[in-house]
């Protein structure tokens, strides 16, 4: 497993709104990519920065260098820039091999 792990920080508060219908839509895109598997969407309760954490599993490490390094990818990253997410920071991560598996 590998994952596309993307944290930013929330839009302000006028802003939410376009971002809650928006935003939705943004990141249903890597349900139609390759070696996709799930997505854990999570959000810091006090605002904390990074206020958003949203990880892309993957079932390998290629599948998930590939959404990655997708057009559609850096497309999605602009639109949450445009939507007022700021902060934005991605990572390409593999599964660590000192976590005990299932």
């Amino acid at each position: 497993m590998a994952y596309l792990l993307i944290t930013y920080d929330l839009p302000p508060t006028d802003r939410m709104f376009r971002y809650s219908e928006e935003a939705l839509v943004l990141l249903r895109h890597f349900a139609d990519t390759p070696g996709y598997v799930r997505v854990i969407g999570m959000r810091a309760p006090d605002n904390s920065s990074p206020s958003a954490v949203v990880a892309f599993e993957y079932d390998t490490l290629d599948h998930a260098r590939a959404a990655h390094d997708s057009k559609r990818f850096a497309e999605d990253i602009q639109s949450l820039r445009d939507l007022g997410c700021t902060d934005i920071t991605v990572r390409v991560l593999d599964q660590s091999p000192l976590i005990p598996r299932r």
